[in-house]
């Protein structure tokens, strides 16, 4: 049964390459993280086997009771792709080298910018298999950001008899004839060879057996000098030379350098247009890739055609350079033959014609010491021309892939993709992607002219916004809807679609792009509103429901640093579009004169905090009517101490007497109480003296208040600090003077004080609250004081017990062994 199934063509395992795979040596922990995290990558040297472990490991996950979707990613897509599926149950992603086989692919920084992302949202549901070369992993400058995924396969990991057994799988594959010789060869083989990928060159060689009258031993040095993978570049630059006379190896590059594999169908077709347009280009096309393919310089595991490795597709480049006369005749045929085929293989091959045209010039850009041309002849860059503007049109169409290849190849006389180029060409400062410093290039009014003009604009503007802004990689700014005006209005229904998207995105570049161009519609913006403080709203259910049970878990010690780590990940963009939008609609209604109908919106409990933020950061004067009643506003929702940073920011002297009252009013929010503080000693020094002489018979207020002083005058430069802080001093009693100078700073020890300064933190321990209890009681010891009671109480009600053990470990200890 066995012979007959590999006699046909057939393989007893899932994928051709699993049927002679062995696990390495590390195979346990690449399960280990995918089962824990939920993602993998794999990464390591050309050659390692990370491919085929990826497989097995995908191979592994169909078995499953529950067996997850897999899904093989086209890199070509993006990583957004993997957000747009349905939700039909589990999915497992496989993406294979998001970063180019050879070198970086165009969009591959997007990768880099939103993978992370993406495998810190893996669950057992949405999993992810990644591989990558180490060296394709550092350019794009994603290890870092993928460091908690990733494990390195390398050939240390094939040491320990995993290449050997490699090897004896592949012998068994051999016809019986050759059987014999690979059990001779078998010690030298596994002496000289050091990776799965030499193990499968080796065998490939030898299946096509000795040379007429090659001897065992040379043949043996032959196929082992073909296998070594220095080798495989020369072996087939060598093997081209001797097969290819006609610029064919140069058709077969461009098709997989444009599209990363083709199908054999896809093939058929081009081989008759190509026969069509010249005679005598007969079928030795087709012919190179079956032999190709039977030389492993291809890959063809069904009916898609790719390189087998990187190495291969640097061996094409390296021939087409030296043979660039007749590459560039047999690429210009090539072009000019997909633009004309036509039927249902008419979109694959105008795209392939686009994306063979980039490829063919970053391989002149890349290459030293060629000086070379190429350009398409007329027709078919008008023919790539018309398709590009269909494609960017069409809502069937991948508007983003189609925009960059529109930017990279389409012709000047193609006003959308000049309009291309000002979307993705913008000013680049400071760096290689521009990220948050986009500026349209510079075109004159003419340009413009010409450009806002053509009916086709204002399609391609509102697809950008609605399909590409939202989850581009680079920021385009909030003044990027003013900039757009130039080329199209009418453009705010599809923020408004763009925003809807977003609203509970987390962390994107372009929020505040899209809340700029949103809002411009108030009415509209309602809905976007809404659902952003929805969204709010349920962070904060769910923090309350299951956040504080997860830190305490944390504080406690039951979990490890990295499900810390993890946790802070996944969560530390919860909620960022959200509030951007609330942001956005609280200063758009503040900018057109009507913040009193803030005041008066539905949900104005929840807009506090939002417009705070906005007046602190308004540069214009802000009225003492309004000041009042957002700190009204906020006092309810827990948002005052934002609202006394606002009005330390716009301060007016009537406010001295609000301020002193919320001081003397004691409030219990800490951070509320830092904000008042802070606020009285920068703007109202007089109001914070009253205050102490207002508490100086309470002396756990009165201490509260020195410690919210102690830490508010932190935040004064230290160059001023002394000068600012020297007046309200000289009003205190030495023994307060003392306890501001006394606190815990920068993990400093405190200072002791003396008896009357510890009389005073006696009487302040005895109602005070756990936060003042952490601040003193550390002085009381030092100081020569015995606060037992203070410290029992201090235990019973911190929830920080974390700070309890590190600060009193002694006392926790005493506490438990006397219960």
């Amino acid at each position: 049964m066995l012979s007959l199934i590999r006699g046909c063509g057939g393989y007893l395992a899932s994928a051709p390459q699993l049927e002679a795979f062995v696990p390495p040596a590390n195979y346990q922990a690449l399960r280990e993280t995918l089962e824990r995290r939920n993602a993998l990558v794999i990464t390591g040297p050309s050659g390692t086997g990370k491919t085929w472990t990826a497989l097995a490991l995908v191979d592994q996950a169909r078995q499953r009771p529950s067996a997850p979707e897999i899904i093989q990613v086209n890199v070509s897509n993006g990583p957004s792709s993997t957000r747009t599926l349905t939700d039909t149950g589990p999915k497992l992603f496989y993406v294979e080298d998001p970063w180019g086989q050879y070198s970086l692919r165009g969009g591959a920084d997007a990768w880099t910018e939103q993978l992370p992302r993406l495998l810190r949202e893996a669950h057992a549901g949405h999993q992810y298999v990644i591989t990558s070369r180490t060296d394709m992993l550092g350019q794009a400058k994603a290890d870092e950001g993928l460091k908690r995924w990733t494990v390195v396969l390398d050939a240390d990991h094939y040491r320990d008899g995993e290449l050997a057994d490699i090897y004896d799988k592949r012998l068994e594959l051999l016809a019986t004839d050759l059987q014999a010789k690979a059990l001779d060869f078998r010690t030298d083989a596994l002496d000289a060879l050091e990776t799965p990928f030499e193990i499968d060159l080796f065998f490939t060689y030898m299946a096509d057996g000795p040379e007429p009258g090659e001897v065992d031993p040379a043949f043996f040095r032959r196929i082992l000098a073909l296998a070594h993978r220095d080798a495989v570049e020369g072996v087939v630059v060598s093997y081209l030379n001797a097969s290819d006379q006609t610029g064919w190896s140069a058709i077969i590059w461009a098709l997989l350098a444009a599209r990363s594999q083709f199908d054999r169908s896809q093939l058929i077709s081009l081989n008759r247009q190509l026969r069509i347009i010249d005679p005598t280009f007969v079928d030795g096309l087709e012919k190179l890739v079956n032999r190709l393919v039977a030389t492993r310089h291809l890959r063809q595991p069904g009916q898609t055609v790719s390189f087998s490795h990187p190495s291969v597709r640097a061996g094409f480049e390296i021939f087409i350079k030296e043979n660039c006369g007749r590459s560039q005749v047999a690429l210009a045929l090539l072009i000019s033959a997909l633009t004309q085929l036509g039927g249902s293989q008419r979109d694959w091959a105008l795209e392939a014609a686009a994306r063979s045209l980039k490829a063919i010039a970053d391989l002149i850009a890349g290459a030293e010491n060629l000086d070379a041309e190429f350009e398409a002849d007329s027709a078919s860059r008008a023919a790539i021309d018309a398709w590009l503007e269909e494609s960017l049109v069409d809502p069937r169409a991948d508007f983003q892939s189609v925009l960059q290849l529109a930017s990279d190849v389409g012709t000047q006389t193609s006003t959308p993709s000049e309009l291309a180029r000002w979307f993705i060409q913008g000013v680049r400062r400071g760096g290689q992607f521009f990220l948050d410093r986009w500026q349209p290039p510079a075109f004159d009014d003419a340009w413009y002219a010409r450009v806002s003009a053509d009916q086709r604009s204002l399609v391609i503007a509102d697809r950008f916004v609605r399909e590409q802004l939202p989850q581009d990689r680079d920021g385009f700014g909030e003044d990027f809807p003013n900039k757009l005006d130039r080329i199209a209005t009418g453009l705010t229904p599809a923020f408004l679609v763009a925003a809807r998207k977003l609203v509970a995105s987390g962390f994107d570049r372009n929020v505040g792009a899209v809340a700029a161009g949103a809002v411009r519609d108030l009415d509209r913006y309602e809905e976007v509103l809404e659902a952003a403080l929805d969204e709010l709203a349920g962070l904060r259910r769910s923090y309350e429901r299951e956040g504080k049970e997860q830190w305490r878990a944390i504080e406690d010690g039951e979990c490890d640093e990295g499900y810390e780590e993890g946790y802070q990940s996944h969560h530390e963009d919860d909620g960022y579009a959200a509030g951007i939008f609330v942001a956005a609609y609280v200063k758009q209604v503040r900018s057109l004169g009507c913040w009193r109908s803030l005041a008066e919106h539905p949900r104005i409990s929840e807009l506090g905090r939002a417009w705070a933020d906005e007046i602190a950061g308004a540069s214009g004067s802000v009225s003492l009517e309004e000041l009042r009643t957002v700190i009204a506003i906020t006092r309810s929702s827990k948002d005052e101490d934002h609202a006394w940073d606002a009005a330390r920011e716009h301060w007016q002297a009537s406010l001295s007497s609000d301020l002193e009252q919320r001081i003397l009013s004691k409030p219990g929010d800490e951070s509320l109480r830092g904000a008042l503080a802070y606020c009285a000693l920068i703007k109202s020094p007089a109001t914070l003296a009253l205050c102490f002489e207002r508490l100086a018979a309470a002396p756990t207020s009165f201490v509260h208040l020195l410690l919210d002083t102690h830490q508010a005058q932190r935040r004064i430069s230290s160059k001023t600090r002394a000068r600012r802080m020297r007046p309200l001093l000289a009003l205190l009693p030495s023994a307060a003077v003392e306890i501001f100078r006394a606190p815990s700073v920068s993990g400093k020890p405190p200072l002791a004080v003396s008896r009357s300064a510890l009389s005073l933190l006696d009487q302040a321990a005895e109602t005070a609250t756990p936060f003042v209890l952490d601040k003193v009681v550390p002085m009381m010891i030092l100081s020569g004081g015995a606060p037992s009671a203070a410290i029992r109480r201090w235990l019973v009600e911190t929830t920080d017990n974390r700070l309890a053990s590190t600060h009193f470990p002694w006392e926790v200890s005493h506490d438990s062994t006397s219960g």
